[in-house]
């Protein structure tokens, strides 16, 4: 009875120990699995941050660029105001000259991005050109912009879609811009050829990796250029079910989309530009983005599966350990009843044990000595791997060794990873020995005590297994020296990486360098003042002209300076080694074919111990372009003054956060009370405040505040022309209308005179009228159509049947025949 009682004791561990087993291998999986989900979604946050960076940059790039061209369109449209044509059979005579002709061609002449500029009139007939002289005659009225133009009243930029040049097979866009007359009347457009190869080559470095491209487009989804270039793509607008739309409605955003060139699913990022209706997209490759993913996915699945083979292996023998213990059990009653046989035969051999155990103590006597000298102490499990005994000989400070019935999973609590207790587990259920162990203790004095331990399956004459016995020793100075040995190893091994990370780290820098001032045309030099070398880098000799050398000659340094500069030049050097201070210097230099090229200069002298002067470190950069286009720009900038100037109106301009930039003498002169007002950076609030508190506005009988945050409401909105009375009896038309950036000009007409004669005319109606009435005969007037215009009191009562016809517009006839059908009906 007490048999079957143990047996149904020891059953009931199984089902928890299965179920543990079935979570544990639940967790593994569902870990493996976040793992990968979080590894993917990482990876597409890291692209989508790269992504939206590069088309962040890409879009301000291109903003520039459309600047820069923008501002060759407004200065042709400065040609046009100069040359004073105010209709379209001006604008074709007087902007289809020769001379017109080389101004076009010059404005370009430093602007890489136009290919050329277009004068096109109203009607569509091209009237000038940068490109040829003479003009072809050629018609764009069918041409998309032109058709844009006469559609909508748009004084902002309009960019084509690209079309292909049959002759030469480059595809083009024009960007186009209208033109007006003083009058504000439509004379034609000025358009400006960029290719689309210009474009792509500036995305050609930045497209990334070789799944990546980097395409323009306008906000209707038209493609405009693409990197890699792609014939059949150019033109082709995207799919009204894109939803690119969406991601460029919300202002940017990334999405997918399957692409009709590579078949192939692809991420992108749309960012679309602040001030041009154009939008920047960067993508790649949906699988080449996530194969970095992938291979991680493979291994962690593979590792995944291999833990849970482990686990379910190690369970599989546990579940058979349990049924060997339970069919070991069943057995025990039998075995008592031999085991009460063996007790008399053991009595009997008693005796003879008794004779042999001396000789046992001496043997074990000797093999503990041998033991105690190996090892700290001695151990022993039963079947259950629970400890049974511990050596006399423990006495290690700090530990304490009451541990018996515990097994070593239920002692140790450090120092074991899970890997090690399962590879250790696997020993132990396959009865194997084991050597060295280890594991962690913390003392009662919470010391830190690393254990080894050693161990041999014991087994009985019928080799049934009956547990382990083994020795343990503490092995804490050695492991302290082992890790001490590691952590200078790793030191080691950590400044030589350093050391060969700096070397690499600098020697990309300097690359880097060399790069950077290549692009930026800046080259470095240094002067030995004692030797009087100096010793330029490479892009110095490309900026002067030169073959690239070594070592040069100061005096061979200083050649290409400009002899008109040379003077200004050394007088700055003197300066800068006497002072000891860092001096500019802008100059021009003179290449070897007599080309002229502008310089901007920096040197810095270094000084010895003594105060001398050992060396002069600088800098030269190429600054042609900046030059000739800071050139363009003032002239641009004083022919625009001028046509503001020239206007017959007041002309205000107000910038996008409503402050003041500039006027027309004629605005000044409508506002001649309040010009101290204008001063630029003044808000247009404050100048109706300080206007208001002078009394210098009719307030139409509102209060300052009201009347301030109305006028205010309507300028921002640059809504409907209104017309206002001034304190001293003028009136004023203001028109206000909003630029291409954001900012609102202010168009003012003095119409008092034109206010006198509609008042001078109505007077004059009343008059008239008051005269006619006072007429005693019937009086009525009809205009050269002969249509009634009006007629006196008399007439309507002589005609009371027809009164109702009087009517402005009714004709004579019409009258009568009425007058004739009413009578007829009366008879």
């Amino acid at each position: 009875m007490r048999v079957v009682t143990g047996l149904k004791s020891r059953s009931r561990p199984r089902r928890p120990f299965l179920l543990i087993g079935i979570v544990l291998l639940t967790v593994i999986g569902l870990g493996a699995s976040l793992m990968i989900w979080d590894l993917r979604r990482e990876t597409i946050a890291n692209y989508r941050h790269s992504a939206s960076s590069l088309g962040i940059a890409l879009a301000a790039h291109t903003s520039r660029s459309l600047q820069a061209i923008d501002l060759v369109l407004r200065a042709a449209g400065g040609v046009v105001a100069a040359a004073g044509a105010d209709t379209p059979d001006d604008f074709k005579r007087l902007l289809g000259t020769e001379e017109i002709h080389r101004e076009l061609a010059e404005q370009i002449k430093h602007l890489p991005a136009i290919d050329g500029i277009v004068l096109v009139a109203d009607d569509g007939q091209v009237v000038n050109l940068s490109r040829a002289w003479p003009v072809p005659r050629i018609d764009l009225s069918d041409r998309e912009y032109m058709a844009h133009f006469r559609d909508h009243d748009d004084a902002a930029v309009f960019i084509s879609a690209p079309v292909k040049n049959r002759l030469t097979g480059t595809w083009s866009i024009l960007v186009a811009r209208r033109l007006l007359g003083p009058s504000k009347r439509p004379l034609g457009a000025a358009l400006a050829v960029v290719e689309v190869g210009y474009l792509e080559e500036f995305f050609a470095p930045l497209a990334g990796p070789p799944d990546g491209t980097v395409s323009l487009l306008r906000r209707d989804g038209t493609l405009i250029a693409r990197y890699p270039h792609d014939e059949a793509q150019l033109a082709r607008k995207l799919p009204a079910a894109s939803p690119w739309y969406r991601r460029v409605e919300a202002g940017s955003g990334m999405y997918h989309f399957d692409d009709a060139v590579d078949s192939t699913h692809r991420v992108a990022f749309a960012q679309p530009l602040d001030d041009y209706p154009l939008v920047i997209d960067v993508s790649r490759s949906e699988p080449a983005l996530l194969a970095h993913w992938r291979w991680h996915s493979m291994l962690i699945g593979a590792g995944a599966v291999c833990a849970l083979v482990g686990f379910a292996l190690v369970l599989g023998m546990l579940a058979a350990q349990f049924r060997r213990v339970e069919r070991s059990e069943s057995s025990l009653a039998e075995r008592n009843a031999a085991l009460e046989e063996i007790r008399v035969k053991l009595e009997r051999q008693t005796a003879q044990l008794a004779r042999s155990a001396e000789a046992l103590r001496r043997s074990e006597g000797r093999f503990r000595d041998f033991a105690q000298i190996t090892s700290d102490w001695f151990w022993e499990q039963n079947e259950e791997l629970r400890y049974t005994w511990f050596s006399d000989a423990v006495s290690r400070p700090g530990l304490v060794f009451d541990l018996i019935g515990l097994t070593r999973w239920e002692m140790v609590k450090e120092g074991v990873t899970e890997a090690q207790w399962t590879a250790h587990r696997a020993e132990l259920a396959a009865r194997q020995p084991f050597r060295d162990f280890r594991y962690i203790r913390t003392g009662e004095d919470g010391v830190i005590h690393h254990i080894s331990v050693s161990g041999t399956p014991i087994f009985d004459d019928a080799g049934e297994f009956r547990g382990y016995r083994g020795a343990g020793r503490e092995i804490t100075d050695q492991i302290r020296a082992e890790v001490a040995l590691r952590r200078a190893t790793a030191a080691a091994e950590a400044a030589h990486a350093e050391a060969e990370r700096s070397r690499r780290l600098a020697e990309e820098t300097s690359r880097q360098l060399l790069e950077a001032q290549r692009i930026g045309n800046i080259g470095h030099w240094i002067t030995d003042e004692a030797t009087r070398t100096t010793t330029w880098s490479p892009q110095m000799f490309e900026i002067a002209g030169l073959p690239p050398g070594s070592a040069i000659p100061l005096d061979v340094a200083r050649s290409p300076v400009h002899p008109d500069d040379i003077e200004a030049y050394l007088d700055t050097r003197r300066q800068a080694i006497a002072q000891g201070v860092a001096l500019k210097l802008e100059c021009r230099w003179v290449r070897p074919a007599g080309e002229i090229r502008w310089v901007h200069i920096q040197m810095n002298p270094e000084y010895d111990a003594r105060g001398n002067c050992i060396r002069l470190f600088g800098t030269t950069q190429d600054i042609t372009e900046r030059k000739q286009s800071e050139e363009a720009l003032k002239a641009a900038q004083r022919q625009l003054v001028d046509a503001i100037e020239s206007m017959s109106d007041g002309f205000a301009l107000f910038d996008r956060d409503d402050r003041y930039v500039l006027t027309n003498t004629n605005y000044r002169r409508l506002y001649s009370d309040r010009t101290d007002l204008f001063a630029p950076g003044t808000s247009y609030e404050e100048m109706l405040r300080g206007s208001a508190a002078r009394g210098l506005q009719d307030l139409g009988g509102q209060q300052v505040e009201p009347w301030i945050r109305a006028s205010v409401a309507w300028h921002r909105a640059c809504g409907e022309a209104k017309e206002r009375q001034l304190s001293d009896g003028r009136w004023i038309r203001a028109v206000e209308r909003r630029t291409a950036d954001g900012g609102i000009v202010a168009i003012r007409a003095d119409i008092t005179e034109r206010k006198q004669a509609e008042q001078a005319l109505k007077a004059a109606q009343r008059q008239m009228a008051d005269a006619i009435d006072s007429i005693s005969e019937g009086f009525a007037l009809f205009d050269r159509d002969d249509c009634y215009v009006m007629t006196n009191e008399n007439y309507r009562r002589l005609y009371p049947e027809t009164a109702d016809l009087f009517r402005r517009g009714v004709t004579f006839e019409t009258v009568l025949r009425a007058n004739v059908e009413r009578n007829a009906q009366n008879l």
